[in-house]
């Protein structure tokens, strides 16, 4: 097995490559959002009531609300956590980041992030209702959709702990997927080309078959 194939899955420099929905940066600072949650807070007790009304659809609305970060339909961002940690989101992504400086923490509350790590990061871990992701030295494409949670490596390794799961932490190398849903983590698979084509801005087409 490979040790990395990020190089398939780089952002690519060419010409039209990715262009369609350019990534916004921003640096990640103890003060970033402070004046944005003083505000969404006094929105709180409507939204609440809103949700009681059951037009919000599992809170998914609200947890993008109040996210430390979240994007719209038509707007990517780039998140630097630290000099050797950067998340580039997709487009619909929200998530958190909390812990220490030395030991970052992401909730991932739905959408695709790449994740991308340089020699000598600190350990961060990715939380999602299903589990949990830890790395220190990776680049992950890290779904999180519906009822699962989708990680491929793209270089590096991983490590995977399911949710309500004692036992030891399944490892996940470059070159390898995995499903993790309400029953546990599934079986090493290939990394497929449709979770990653979203990187360089790309659509995958299934043909269909003649009827």
């Amino acid at each position: 097995m490979p040790q990395s194939i990020s190089s398939a899955f780089r952002t690519s420099s060419r010409p039209g490559a990715g262009q369609a929905v350019p990534p916004h940066s921003s640096l990640l600072t103890p003060s970033e959002g402070g004046c944005r949650r003083r505000f969404v807070n006094r929105l709180a007790v409507l939204f609440l009531a809103v949700a009681a009304a059951g037009l919000v659809d599992d809170g998914v609305a609200w947890r993008r609300l109040v996210a430390d970060h979240h994007t719209d339909v038509s707007r990517r961002e780039e998140v630097v956590i630290d000099p050797q940690t950067r998340l580039l989101l997709n487009t619909r992504t929200s998530l958190d980041v909390g812990g220490q400086p030395d030991a970052r923490e992401i909730r991932l509350f739905d959408g695709e992030i790449l994740l991308r790590q340089g020699l000598g990061a600190h350990l961060l871990v990715v939380r999602t209702p299903h589990g949990r992701i830890l790395s220190s030295d990776a680049r992950l494409a890290i779904r999180r959709l519906g009822d699962s949670t989708v990680l491929s490596v793209l270089h590096g390794s991983a490590q995977v702990q399911s949710a309500g799961s004692s036992g030891a932490a399944r490892q996940v190398s470059a070159g390898q997927r995995v499903v993790i849903g309400p029953q546990g983590a599934g079986d090493l698979q290939p990394v497929q080309e449709a979770d990653v084509a979203w990187i360089n801005g790309e659509i995958v087409v299934h043909a269909m078959k003649p009827a």
